[in-house]
């Protein structure tokens, strides 16, 4: 089992995930949006975002413009 399954969450939201384009972040029957901000090197890292939804939650994913 995983947290998720264990807190029951419709929606959760993550900040400073850290992740980059190398690292995976699945949970099942969860939808996950994310967004990843790298700096530089390929592997650094900076902050980040992360909305994890659960599949029976009605929802859309709106694309948005990130600035940095």
């Amino acid at each position: 089992m995983t947290l998720m399954t264990n807190i029951n969450a419709d929606i959760v939201l993550v900040s400073k995930t850290n992740l980059n384009q190398f690292n995976q972040l699945k949970f099942p029957n969860y939808h996950i949006y994310r967004t990843d901000n790298t700096v530089g090197l390929r592997d650094h890292t900076c902050s980040g975002s992360a909305a994890i939804v659960h599949r029976t939650i009605v929802h859309s994913h709106i694309q948005t413009q990130t600035y940095m």
